[in-house]
């Protein structure tokens, strides 16, 4: 209601007389019926058109009572002299209790020129809102609850918990581009399945990492289209209780490796190099596409060597290099033939029984530079 009507109490009152004055006959038109219980200089009570309103004549502010059901209060705006005034403010000594058969709609502003504000810079900036409970909160909310602000924060003095009856989703950026970060003293997940879906990079920094799978059944597969690189200042030891496989196409397309054509290479700069079994036997294949011939009734701790075109024992320093065979028994056996060549000598000796050299289908031929001795 406009506070100029207020003031126009006069010249409806003397309309109101005219009405009552008029013929009985005659057909009047009342727009407006207002009536004043009471006023003074400052306030005015009064019912306009069968609302009931309690208006203070100079600021406006009061509260009305409508024909429709609806209690409106306004308060007052304030001023130099009254910073703190135009506030609507309740006391109850026993509690309040509301309830509401429609929507509750609230819109507050942060004032610059309120009194309990310090930010005199920003109209936006500052308290709208604040609720001080000294007691739990709780909330019973049968549909759904947003919060839509720039920054939301949530800060518990002792414990923070998140339930989500079927499921908690947290999405950073408008379409999940956007970064989480997580800062704790320790961080504790249990889960009965995980996955983990990663477009870009992964990256791991810890000074000690700890993978323990206790289900015998598990097992642990890595696979992936690209290059692998594991690099270690320290140790690396590994004990497998099955069987281990290592099975290498031997083609390289990282670049990570230079020699294109190994296609497995152990290098140890210092130290020994050590192949050993306690109960089996060892093989060295090298057959082509040649199908490997069946290792079947080999007896345990024996070590084959099968190749596609020969087997080379080189020493790099010819010098000071020596091939030993310290066994039982020696056997070379050869389907072409056996040639043994030496620069400065061969000695063939034996602490007992016979030498024998036997040609079954050709000759013995001893040929001699100098001398030949037959004792």
């Amino acid at each position: 209601m406009a506070l100029s009507e207020v003031n126009r109490n006069e010249e409806l009152r003397a309309k109101q007389i005219i009405a009552g004055q008029a013929d009985e006959k005659e057909d009047l038109e009342i727009i407006r019926n207002v009536t004043v219980i009471f006023q003074n200089k400052e306030y005015v009570l009064r019912t306009d058109g069968g609302d009931l309103d309690a208006r203070n004549k100079l600021t406006g502010h009061g509260f009305t009572i409508t024909q429709s059901g609806d209690f409106i209060y306004v308060s007052g705006p304030g001023g130099k002299d009254n910073p703190c005034g135009g506030r609507f403010m309740v006391n109850t000594t026993g509690g309040k209790l509301e309830k509401h058969g429609g929507p509750i709609i609230q819109e507050a502003s942060a004032n610059k020129t309120n009194a309990i504000e310090t930010d005199s810079d920003s109209s936006t900036k500052g308290v709208a809102r604040s609720t001080v409970l000294y007691g739990d909160d709780n909330e019973d909310i049968k549909a759904d609850k947003r919060i839509d602000a720039v920054n939301v924060i949530i800060e518990a003095t002792d414990l923070l918990t998140l339930i989500g009856h079927n499921g908690i989703k947290l999405q950073a950026g408008p379409n999940g581009g956007g970064p989480i970060t997580m800062q704790a003293g320790s961080i504790t997940q249990v889960a009965t399945n995980k996955d983990e879906y990663i477009i870009g990079q992964k990256m791991t920094v810890a000074s000690e990492n700890t993978e323990v799978n206790y289900d015998p059944r598990g097992t642990k597969a890595l696979i992936s289209p690209g290059h692998q690189s594991i690099k270690y200042m320290g140790d690396v030891k590994h004990q497998i209780m099955g069987a281990y496989r290592l099975d290498v196409a031997g083609v390289s397309t990282s670049p990570f490796i230079l020699d294109k054509k190994t296609g497995i290479a152990i290098n140890t700069k210092a130290g020994d190099f050590k192949l050993g079994t306690n109960l089996g036997s060892m093989h060295i294949m090298a057959t082509g596409a040649a199908v490997c011939p069946s290792f079947d009734g080999i007896k345990p701790g024996t070590i084959n060597v099968n190749s596609l075109l020969g087997t080379n024992i080189t020493s790099t320093s010819p010098a000071l290099g020596k091939v030993k065979i310290d066994t039982g028994t020696t056997e070379i056996k050869a389907k072409a033939n056996v040639d043994v060549s030496a620069k400065t000598g061969i000695s063939l000796v034996t602490d007992a029984q016979d030498v024998k050299i036997e040609a079954t289908a050709g000759n013995v031929d001893i040929d001699a530079g100098l001398k030949i001795f037959l004792n």
